[in-house]
């Protein structure tokens, strides 16, 4: 949780934002920055997919703050049955699991994600809510500066988001 128990009923997820390739300059974050307006919660995060090639740069331009690796996570997967792990979790336990599919149950690691949040709140409350995680954030800046240092000098110039 990124913003400890006390804040947790004031966050929201934003989720599956996808842009074709051919949209004008500044379409991703137009439409956030449209959407964060609709949202009646303080703190919204959302995440970059690195299994994508995705590092957030969306989320950097429109001063979202990196909080770091979302947790690590395994998927339940039963060969030949096309359901979410989700799905699957809310119904069996993983024993169950096991028991009934044998060998064609798997658990598979997820793929962390880059997690950015952003506080949607007056100064005053922005201050107040960054309190709750800033030494966090401090110091995955920190590691960050050095990662974007060394990635930005090296000739990258493929698009990353």
């Amino acid at each position: 949780m990124c913003c400890g128990i006390e804040e947790s009923f004031n966050v929201l997820a934003l989720t599956r934002l996808w842009i074709e390739d051919s949209t004008p300059k500044n379409t991703e974050s137009y439409l956030i920055g449209n959407t964060i307006k609709l949202v009646n919660k303080e703190v919204i995060v959302s995440y970059a997919e690195i299994q994508q090639g995705h590092i957030g740069i969306v989320y950097q331009a429109t001063n979202w703050k990196y909080t770091g690796l979302s947790a690590k996570r395994t998927n339940w997967v039963i060969e030949g049955i096309d359901k979410h792990c989700q799905t699957i979790a809310d119904k069996y336990t993983s024993k169950e699991l096991s028991d009934l599919y044998g060998d064609k149950f798997k658990k598979v690691p997820r793929p962390r994600k880059h997690r950015y949040v952003y506080f949607n709140a007056n100064k005053r409350r922005m201050i107040r809510l960054y309190k709750v995680i800033g030494g966090y954030l401090r110091a995955l800046e920190k590691r960050l500066n050095i990662f974007y240092g060394w990635f930005f000098t090296n000739g990258n110039k493929k698009r990353y988001e």
